[in-house]
């Protein structure tokens, strides 16, 4: 393996070298700039500004050597590279060219890291969106549905509340046809009670009917008005005497002053005197 020597100081022709180089004088119009001038990278927080030691432009840490460098000895990969061209000897040609196939190769895939790195934060921010849609959506469904259960909530309070009432009245109706149902039970005893009152007076009235027909025929059979007039009063004797016409004007015993018509009959000028057996009459 064959060493690699650096030369103590860069002579007058790698100067001439550097500075007409077409990419240094690009670069160092952008040495203001506030990006790398080799991976052209914003700075930022998290994307710290460097600056090369030999060409003074701004630089980013991985195009520099890395974070670990001190920045008192920092020199970007251009510079590196040009050092390398400059210092490394002819044979050791091959070893630079591999170190320069190795540093493109590094910074092509560290180019495809950031592109990936890119994609996943568009693709972060376009989730974030989602989720912020998202939890926007679930709010308002969380919120729906707290209304929906509010709604069921009061409408089955009114339910409760109806069957309650519902259940009083079904009480109430019990209460009322119980109420019902004696009372019933009453009037039906009140009925039979009636009806037994009514079937004596019934046998009363038959009992009284038997009396009258028997009076009747005692009538009849002719019984003087005297014994009669001596049994009621005179409004009774009157009655009896005008019920029983007939019997009475066969046997001639009527008297003469009940055969005036009823047009000619003068009004008595005595008060008619009520005796016991009027009132039961």
């Amino acid at each position: 393996m064959s060493v690699i020597k650096f030369s103590g100081g860069m002579n007058d022709s790698e100067n001439s070298y550097r500075s007409a180089s077409p990419a240094r004088k690009m670069d160092k119009s952008s040495s203001k700039s506030n990006i790398c001038h080799i991976c052209k990278q914003q700075f930022s927080l998290m994307f710290k500004k460097r600056e090369c030691i030999e060409c003074h432009l701004p630089v980013c840490a991985d195009d520099s050597g890395g974070s670990n460098v001190p920045d008192t000895s920092r020199v970007c990969n251009f510079c590196h590279k040009e050092n390398l061209k400059n210092t490394y000897h002819f044979e050791n040609k091959d070893t630079l060219e591999k170190l320069i196939r190795d540093l493109t190769i590094s910074k092509k895939e560290r180019e495809t890291k950031i592109n990936d790195i890119s994609q996943q934060n568009t693709k972060f921010k376009q989730l974030e969106t989602t989720l912020k849609n998202n939890s926007v959506k679930f709010e308002q469904t969380v919120k729906n549905y707290n209304e929906k259960i509010r709604q069921e909530k009061d409408r089955n309070e009114r339910v409760e509340e109806s069957s309650k009432s519902l259940g009083r009245s079904v009480d109430e109706i019990r209460q009322l046809e119980k109420t019902v149902e004696d009372r019933l039970i009453k009037a039906k005893g009140e009925l039979e009670a009636t009806k037994f009152n009514l079937r004596n007076l019934e046998n009363e009235k038959a009992m009284l009917q038997e009396e009258l027909n028997e009076l009747k025929e005692l009538i009849d059979k002719q019984v003087p008005l005297q014994m009669v007039r001596n049994l009621v009063c005179k409004i009774c004797f009157r009655k009896v005497k005008y019920s029983f016409r007939s019997t009475i004007e066969t046997n001639g015993l009527i008297e003469g002053s009940t055969m005036v018509p009823i047009q000619q009959r003068k009004k008595r000028p005595d008060e008619v005197i009520r005796e016991a057996c009027c009132l039961l009459l």
